[in-house]
């Protein structure tokens, strides 16, 4: 018998896809919107925070606005070079939702890219993957708490709604392409242990499915705040693959990460409740990585001030080795052919 997750509200109103092989890492959709989600999902419950450490710390990430809508519903308003982008969730705004929602989207959008999405089209209409597939990958430790989890998870993911134009390019190369008004996800269900999402067909996936990152295998098993930490390192190495290239690292300022983490600004406790929080993730995402070496984190701060200045004026460094490495130098190759190819339609 079918087990339906259906949304609350009835809305009115380019890479290829890539196949998994045997490195250590996973190719994963990368995108403005899915990290959006990712973001708003973990800052549930408190979205107006979110906004106002976006004014305080990312210029790159551009203009982010939480708006509480009239009907009960909140939006979240993103303006980059490249996207405007609403996403809007029919929760309020201080509900906190699932934290294995984040894992949950994170899965499904792979699973989109393997199973929907491929020569920048939508091939079919839904996903389909085992309740085992996700304790499998470290999501949950057995099927019936997958089973309750999916329930709640797909929930939250099917109970957003996103709306936003992509430009690529500039000049005579320039791409666009646009989301109107509605689902993501139309609908989530278990059928006799398998799980099937039913995705929205009337818009563009290229708006949502751009281009891909990689990120560790092992990323589901991680803490909640350890996942966060991760899901942060491996959207800005896809936004810096040139200075990994060039440099082996990049850089995230310890702001990032405390927003990243959703933790909190003011407490009784800072270093309880706010730096070892931090060091706990990085230790958690190093100890994985003790074998492999593929990339280190290292924090460079003054240990000598308070936190709150530690957290100011610190930063975490992430160098890469071995495939890791090298698959950011394919990323920045990429990059680099499309910015010639556009420079020179430009000038013809």
């Amino acid at each position: 018998m079918a087990e339906e997750i259906k949304p609350l509200d009835t809305l009115e109103a380019p890479e290829l896809s890539i196949s998994q092989d045997s490195h250590s890492y996973e190719h994963t959709p990368n995108s403005v919107p899915i990290d959006l989600m990712q973001r708003a999902l973990a800052n549930s419950g408190n979205l107006e925070l979110m906004e106002q450490r976006q004014a305080e710390i990312s210029k790159r990430n551009g203009k982010l606005e939480v708006i509480n809508a009239n009907d009960g519903s909140i939006k979240i308003r993103q303006e980059t070079d490249d996207y405007s982008t609403v996403l809007t969730f029919f929760f309020q705004s201080t509900k906190k939702l699932p934290q294995p929602a984040k894992k949950i989207l994170r899965f499904v959008m792979t699973k989109v890219s393997e199973q929907a999405f491929s020569n920048r089209e939508l091939y079919s209409d839904k996903i389909k993957f085992q309740l085992k597939d996700i304790v499998d990958a470290g999501i949950y430790t057995n099927i019936e708490s997958a089973r309750t989890g999916f329930k709640a998870g797909s929930k939250a993911l099917v109970n957003m709604a996103i709306e936003g134009e992509l430009k690529k390019g500039k000049g005579a190369k320039q791409e666009k392409y646009m989301w109107s008004y509605g689902h993501i996800f139309r609908k989530a269900s278990i059928i006799n242990g398998v799980c099937q999402i039913d995705l929205e067909t009337d818009n563009d996936w290229n708006f949502i499915i751009p281009n891909y990152e990689i990120t560790p295998r092992y990323i589901y098993q991680l803490a909640n705040r350890s996942f966060d930490l991760a899901e942060a390192i491996f959207y800005y190495a896809r936004v810096n693959c040139r200075q990994i290239a060039d440099e082996g690292y990049f850089t995230l300022s310890l702001k990032v990460i405390q927003q990243r983490l959703a933790l909190p600004d003011e407490t009784p406790n800072p270093k309880r409740d706010i730096q070892k929080p931090i060091l706990d993730s990085i230790q958690e995402i190093n100890d994985r990585e003790t074998k492999t070496q593929n990339f280190k984190i290292e924090v460079e701060g003054d240990n000598d001030l308070p936190i709150k200045g530690w957290i100011e004026t610190g930063r975490i460094k992430i160098t890469f080795y071995n495939d890791y490495l090298e698959q950011y130098k394919r990323y920045s190759h990429a990059r680099a052919a499309k910015i010639e190819e556009a420079a020179s339609a430009n000038k013809a």
